[in-house]
């Protein structure tokens, strides 16, 4: 169980920035480009045969809070908008 038992750390003026950037709600069409941006970075490093950048290795111990959510929590909002949004192939 310690295994899966990660710190979180405040490291610069970055973790804040990014708490703002998915809490304040004056932000939301920032929060649109954040995921664009992620998912062409993702896309590049396809291309590139680039591995994908994962926050969590096997002896993680801490992360940072920008890492947390330019890495993690943008995977769950891009998940989030994409389950929000009526697909035509629904019936």
């Amino acid at each position: 169980m310690n295994r899966h038992h990660i710190i979180f750390k405040y490291d610069s003026m970055k973790d804040d920035l990014a708490i703002q950037l998915v809490f304040n709600s004056a932000l939301s069409d920032d929060r649109k480009d954040w995921i664009k941006w992620h998912t062409e970075d993702v896309n590049q490093r396809r291309e590139q045969n680039l591995p994908d950048d994962y926050l969590y290795k096997k002896y993680t111990k801490q992360i940072n809070f920008n890492d947390f959510i330019n890495k993690e929590l943008v995977l769950f909002s891009k998940s989030n908008t994409e389950h929000a949004i009526p697909s035509i192939m629904i019936n």
